[in-house]
């Protein structure tokens, strides 16, 4: 009897966590944008990169945080 009871209780967890997981994924992939930005620091192998260093690229990446008062 106690296994049982032992392997619902189980179930009942990897339900549970099963459920966390999904809604965390569903509530943080709502706002997510992906974006490749190419660097090169030479434009040697890429002539178009936009970007001479990765700092550049990661400051390009920040979101614009909008003031509303």
């Amino acid at each position: 009897m106690k296994t049982r009871s032992l392997m619902a209780a189980n179930g009942l967890r990897r339900l549970s966590m099963l459920a966390v997981a999904l809604g965390a994924l569903a509530a943080g992939g709502a706002d997510a944008n992906a974006a490749t930005l190419v660097v090169d620091r030479d434009k040697t192998q890429c002539p178009q990169a936009p970007y001479a260093s990765i700092q550049q690229a990661v400051d390009a990446a920040q979101p614009r945080l909008s003031r509303s008062s």
